[in-house]
């Protein structure tokens, strides 16, 4: 069983194949957080077991998506989700500045208004302008 391990590139690949909450479920230190998983082949047969306890934490669809990507690997699950979390109030950041309404913002990210609001309050709002730095 072949070992994937690089933490920091694992986390944006998990949130791209799973989504934000599996990515935070997933990655939890009362889960798989801070651990190997071995990541069956399929749902049935000698991973059911593991398919199981998996799709328990992150959901059936999630759990054959990463099935489907790593199976048969185990995988370093690293703790937390600081860079998911980042590059997300990042990317609200700019879409705001480029015009975006906060309606549009809770409708892309499923958040709150009031929880957008505190992104864009505590993120320094010029060094994420997308046409800060431009050069004439």
């Amino acid at each position: 069983m072949q070992t994937t391990s690089n933490s920091q590139s694992i986390i944006p690949l998990l949130h791209h194949l799973i989504g934000t909450e599996a990515t935070r479920r997933l990655t939890s230190k009362s889960t798989f957080g801070g651990r190997n998983l071995p990541i069956p082949k399929r749902e049935v047969g000698r991973g059911d077991r593991a398919f199981a306890a998996l799709a328990e934490v992150i959901g059936t669809n999630a759990a054959r998506r990463l099935c489907s990507h790593f199976g048969g690997e185990s995988l370093y699950i690293p703790v937390g989700m600081k860079e998911i979390l980042q590059d997300r109030d990042r990317r609200i950041v700019i879409a705001f500045n480029s015009g975006v309404t906060i309606h549009q913002l809770i409708a892309q990210f499923n958040l709150t208004d009031r929880r957008i609001w505190q992104i864009l309050k505590k993120t320094d709002m010029t060094a994420t302008h997308p046409h800060e730095n431009a050069q004439p």
